[in-house]
């Protein structure tokens, strides 16, 4: 990689010299800055070193004090520095991202979910911070947001009935891709979102608790209604078929 190592002054006389040739472009600023020596050429950064700084410069956007660039003189914050980027970048290439947007991004959900941002914690909430991305877009993504808030601002209400307070969840995607499977399974039983959430809670009586935002769109529930929707229809009837009358073929359909 080659960088310029030149004052205002010698800037101005590399321009002056190009105007003078009528060629401004790129290649022949450089070519006269190597003329006149004026260009070092330096080693390439890693994608290592990249992460690195891009994790200095993230936390001192923070605020975070006592930063310094980690290098491979400290073998040990080094050696976190490695993984954490081999994850970063497996994170770039599973949601087709390019490198700095996805070291950024990779940054910004470890700082949701993480306590800190030290290397160690980022590490260890890996999978949890690729999970979080997903969810992230799936509810983003959702195909009917609005019907999405409704399941979530009844199950809001019927919480505020029963317990008289709740925790707002709405902007956090790893709770509220629940209120989206609930709403699939509103849907597939043609239930309003009131409807659906009396249904839900009534379906959780039995275990003398408010259900949790994961339990609206899971199995159980859809057991439940299931069940509750067999019952409403009543009984199928079985004919009763005399297997004499099959072999004498006696039976019709």
């Amino acid at each position: 990689m080659e960088i310029l190592k030149a004052t205002y002054e010698d800037l101005f006389g590399v321009i002056s010299i190009a105007n003078n040739e009528q060629d401004l472009s790129i290649d022949n600023l450089f070519s006269i800055a190597r003329e006149l020596e004026l260009v070092e050429t330096v080693p390439d950064r890693t994608v290592e070193q990249l992460f690195a700084r891009t994790y200095l410069l993230y936390r001192r956007s923070l605020k975070h004090k006592g930063l310094v660039l980690i290098t491979d003189a400290r073998k040990k914050a080094w050696s976190l520095v490695t993984d954490v980027t081999k994850d970063a970048l497996v994170f770039a290439k599973e949601n087709d991202l390019e490198q700095d947007e996805a070291f950024l991004k990779y940054l910004d959900i470890a700082h949701i979910i993480c306590n800190t941002l030290r290397l160690q914690e980022i590490r260890a909430k890996a999978d949890a911070i690729h999970e979080y991305y997903l969810v992230e877009n799936i509810v983003r993504d959702d195909d009917e947001p609005e019907f999405t808030e409704k399941i979530y601002n009844a199950y809001k209400g019927a919480v505020l009935q029963r317990t008289g307070e709740f925790d707002d969840f709405f902007y956090d995607p790893r709770q509220m891709i629940h209120m989206v499977e609930a709403k699939q399974v509103a849907r597939g039983y043609r239930l309003g979102p009131a409807e659906f959430i009396k249904k839900a809670f009534e379906a959780y009586d039995w275990t003398h608790t408010v259900p949790k935002p994961h339990q609206l769109g899971g199995k159980y529930i859809a057991k439940v209604f299931k069940e509750n929707e067999e019952k409403a229809n009543g009984p199928k009837q079985v004919r009763r078929v005399n297997l004499k009358d099959i072999v004498k073929g006696r039976f019709r359909k």
